[in-house]
């Protein structure tokens, strides 16, 4: 399920195989009627390489087939995962991992939107949102503790900067925003 709209009920039940992995998810309404179902299956799966294929159908009786592979390499940490739906790209995603807790991921859209997330040595984690529809970009950096600490939203018609500041005991004592000048307010 990609998500709900607020004050949306819904109910996801998953069901798993012997060894954990989930085979089918059902979605329901607040009423309870089946609203869509997704069936997983492994077609082939070895140490460094996974290929799942899912079939989704709606509640209409319209199905649609994602399948994704993964392949990963344990010498660099690099995962990637690449998935089609009804055989067109939907998203190729890098993931990497090193073994002192730093990581990059960066899944791409068939839009060419794209989402980055980069976890630095120093605690901190900075994120890269990019929308090819509005063009824009969003920019977000938190702290060691997770506290959003700086946005910048940017377009071809807008920039905005907001910085955030916490005390020792993790409570907001301040925001400033900024425009592209570089003036706050």
């Amino acid at each position: 399920m990609a998500g709900t709209t607020p004050f949306e009920n819904r109910t996801t039940e998953n069901i798993f195989d012997a060894e954990g992995h989930v085979i089918e998810t059902d979605t329901y309404d607040g009423k309870g009627i089946l609203v869509s179902k997704s069936k997983s299956e492994f077609v082939q799966q070895d140490s460094n390489s996974d290929k799942l294929r899912r079939t989704e159908t709606n509640a209409d009786g319209t199905e649609s087939m994602a399948e994704i592979n993964e392949t990963a390499d344990p010498k660099t940490g690099i995962t990637h995962q690449v998935e089609t739906r009804n055989g067109k790209p939907q998203t190729d995603w890098v993931i990497q991992r090193n073994p002192d807790g730093t990581g990059k991921d960066r899944i791409v859209y068939a839009d060419g939107s794209y989402n980055e997330l980069e976890r630095r040595s120093d605690g901190t984690t900075v994120e890269d949102r990019y929308s090819a529809q509005t063009r824009s970009h969003t920019y977000q950096k938190s702290d060691t503790q997770g506290h959003l600490i700086e946005v910048i939203t940017q377009s071809d018609s807008q920039y905005i900067r907001c910085t955030y500041s916490f005390d020792k005991d993790g409570r907001s004592t301040g925001q400033i925003n900024y425009d592209a000048a570089g003036n706050h307010s």
